[in-house]
């Protein structure tokens, strides 16, 4: 998948975001159209060609339907066009109407040289910009995760693919930036406030000090266990003016960080905690 640093994000002459969306989407269609044709159903749609194919005069409700071309691996070489008119008759008129023809590149190159009996081929382009080439007066769609016309393949699909497939997807591509950057930055730092006590701090104010203050108060109260239960009334106001400065300093850091933060994108430097300090101390001077 498309990648980019928060560097180059924050730092380029050209619009990264719009670059690296406009590639994520591209790499998502092109796994889409895969799994829209043969998607076996497991973290991804089930194609089309997943389901059970069986003979057209066995049709039925949840069963697709093919019809042979007479020849292995080819078409009909006197009657190259009657397996094609069967294969759209095979359609109710309701389904017929809106059918599509799904083919890759290598079988358009082929159907694009069937001939009727005057001569006139039976493909024929667009005759508008932006239009669909038409086989047999039906719009043709290149996917070309379909098979190659070879034996016992199916390498062409007709079908009104609208009501028979459906396909929803979520509207637009966002690009989330790299939250691991700041845990770097703070790794690399010198500062050693910056690079080992806030992580820490926060770390163990929310991995241990709450999970085990509030395990603790779960279990007095689901036993019953009146010491505790009264220690914990009693201690209440020296608990939530503990807990509330632990975490007003984690808020602090919070708030620091993201103004650390704000500084160097927009090119200034950080200074570290001792010339913060002494900057503090002149001011008072």
């Amino acid at each position: 998948m498309p990648a980019a640093t928060a560097t180059l994000l924050e730092d380029s002459a050209v619009n990264i975001d719009q670059w690296l969306a406009g590639e994520v989407e591209m790499a998502f269609a092109v796994q889409e159209g895969a799994a829209f044709v043969n998607g076996d159903g497991t973290n991804k749609p089930t194609g089309f060609l997943h389901q059970t194919i069986v003979a057209e005069s066995s049709c039925m409700w949840g069963k697709l339907g093919y019809v042979a071309t007479g020849a292995a691996g080819a078409f009909d070489g006197d009657a190259p066009t009657d397996a094609l008119i069967d294969l759209v008759y095979a359609l109710k008129a309701g389904y017929r109407q809106n059918g599509t023809f799904v083919v890759n590149r290598k079988t358009q190159s082929a159907l694009r040289k069937l001939k009727d009996d005057d001569g006139q081929y039976l493909w024929q382009p667009p005759t508008q910009g932006g239009g669909r080439s038409t086989l047999l007066n039906f719009p043709v769609v290149e996917a070309e995760d379909m098979p190659d016309i070879a034996a016992d393949a199916y390498a062409l699909a007709f079908g009104d693919f609208a009501r028979g497939y459906l396909v929803v997807d979520r509207a637009g591509v966002r690009v989330l930036r790299e939250v691991a950057a700041t845990q770097r930055a703070e790794i690399a730092s010198e500062d050693i406030l910056q690079r080992w006590w806030r992580p820490i701090f926060a770390l163990e104010l929310s991995l241990i000090e709450c999970p085990a203050f509030s395990v603790t108060l779960l279990h007095a109260l689901w036993t019953g266990f009146e010491p505790a239960i009264s220690g914990f009334g009693n201690l209440s106001g020296l608990l939530m003016a503990y807990f509330g400065a632990r975490f007003g300093i984690l808020g602090i850091y919070v708030n620091g960080r993201n103004k650390q933060k704000l500084t160097l994108a927009n090119g200034g430097t950080v200074p570290g905690v001792i010339a913060e300090l002494s900057k503090v101390l002149l001011k008072k001077k």
